[in-house]
């Protein structure tokens, strides 16, 4: 699996609901031995093998675990020793929390904490004063994935006061392990987990699920690789522009995904497109006239999404044409090394802006 880094809370944290719960051992992904003797529940993870593959280490390493899954697509990348759940919605509270009951679990492990069954799997964890982990793979890109307890991005217990962190003692380099080119593993993996997902409706019912599971989910990976190509093509010298015309002289903006728990959870904007819009309207009312704006497209949103009649309507209605620039697979560090700031709701663009010393505006 990719390299995983453990986070650890800090003694003092005050984040809501983790009061009960900041009596359990921090565990190390690094030392898998700290699990043995524990009970663990496994609920959804990355779409892939990676849950398949955690838990037989975990295993070898003494613990107990127990997976549910919530459908066939689930079933596809984890088919040994699990439960089922498949009942209503509103069945979900009391099925978990018999499982947390029967099985004794002392430990949840799941990957995104604003998913319905999960949001739920953690409430019922911290009335029991249970021990929760949860992956992340936003925090650090490339190679990286993240581990805390409790909660991550918006509910994560790290602190926020820039000071504890200067006065850290500096942590020893961490070896790294380069992944390389990791979409065609996610297109293949994605196209066969909704596939299989909607197949097994058929005899599974409707499933508990925070995306719609459909076939058709296919399509806007196949539309994203081919727009990846048309983009390319089309913006051949935007980099160039900007780069030398615009070089200092823009503001870089990350765009997420449009269904992201980062917009819709924590932040206050009601989608993408408004924070698009209130952007570009603060970008008018007070940057000069020397100055560009560069919106980048997410490039797992490629397929899903263009921004790009949006952006020229307001582009217009603000008298700016010529100094927005709407953009998509453009490479990110170069031009992080020639802008004159990001703007961000809650990107991992702002931990590499940061480093490539460039101001940086969070909006989440």
């Amino acid at each position: 699996p990719p390299l995983l880094r453990t986070c650890a809370s800090p003694s003092h944290s005050t984040t809501k609901g983790v009061e009960a719960v900041t009596n359990q051992p921090n565990f190390n992904l690094r030392d898998l031995s700290s699990y043995s003797g524990r009970n663990i529940l496994l609920l959804q993870g990355p779409v892939g093998p990676f849950f398949e593959r955690l838990a037989t280490d975990l295993k070898k390493n003494g613990a107990k675990v127990t997976k549910v899954n919530f459908h066939a697509g689930d079933w596809l990348f984890f088919r040994r020793e699990f439960l089922w759940f498949r009942g209503p919605t509103h069945d979900w509270p009391k099925f978990c929390a018999k499982v947390l009951d029967t099985q004794k679990i002392d430990t949840i492990l799941l990957y995104g904490d604003c998913r319905p069954a999960h949001s739920v799997a953690i409430d019922l964890a911290k009335k029991r004063g249970l021990n929760i982990g949860v992956f992340e793979e936003g925090y650090l890109r490339p190679n990286h994935i993240t581990f805390e307890q409790w909660g991550v991005n918006g509910y994560s217990s790290l602190p926020c006061e820039p000071q504890t962190y200067l006065e850290m003692p500096a942590l020893p380099d961490v070896p790294e392990q380069a992944l390389g080119n990791t979409y065609w593993h996610m297109l293949w993996w994605g196209f066969w987990y909704f596939t299989v997902g909607e197949l097994g409706r058929f005899w599974l019912g409707e499933p508990l699920q925070h995306r719609k599971l459909s076939i058709l989910e296919s399509w806007p990976w196949i539309r994203s690789a081919w727009r990846k190509h048309w983009y390319r093509w089309k913006e051949r010298s935007v980099e160039t522009v900007l780069l030398h015309r615009w070089n200092r002289r823009y503001f870089l903006v990350p765009l997420q995904v449009h269904n992201d728990s980062q917009v819709l959870v924590h932040s206050s904007f009601e989608s993408v497109e408004h924070f698009i819009t209130e952007v570009i309207q603060s970008f008018a009312k007070s940057a000069p006239a020397r100055m560009a704006l560069v919106f980048k497209h997410h490039p797992m949103d490629r397929g899903y999404r263009d921004y790009g009649t949006l952006i020229d309507d307001l582009s217009r209605r603000h008298k700016l044409l010529g100094r927005i620039f709407y953009i998509h697979d453009q490479h990110l560090p170069t031009l992080l090394d020639h802008a004159r700031g990001v703007v961000v709701i809650n990107s991992s663009v702002g931990l590499q802006a940061l480093r490539h010393g460039v101001a940086v505006k969070a909006l989440g």
